[in-house]
């Protein structure tokens, strides 16, 4: 009886493990989708005529640009930071 209940540790303890690692998995990839939901947003900026983009502070290579930065770093803050920065210079 007592090596039963060692199994059943032991089967217990797999099974909570493997099902850490699917979580795991899980919200890594939560996570790139995110980034790449994200990253596919602003790239509807692509679509705005040079007008509009100099309206906001951008033009079509900053967008390009921040299109080419790692998944990680958030491309619309970089977005962000360009046209505040061109917005106070004017």
């Amino acid at each position: 009886m007592a090596y039963a209940l060692d199994t059943s540790s032991a089967t217990r303890f797999v099974e909570t493990d493997r099902d850490s690692m699917f979580f795991r998995f899980g919200t890594i990839w939560a996570r790139i989708k995110e980034y790449r939901d994200r990253r596919d947003a602003f790239q509807a900026l692509l679509h705005l005529d040079e007008r509009m983009l100099d309206d906001i502070g951008l033009s079509r290579a900053d967008i390009l640009w921040a299109s080419r930065l790692p998944l990680k770093v958030n491309a619309a803050l970089e977005l962000r930071r360009i046209s505040e920065n061109r917005k106070s210079s004017r």
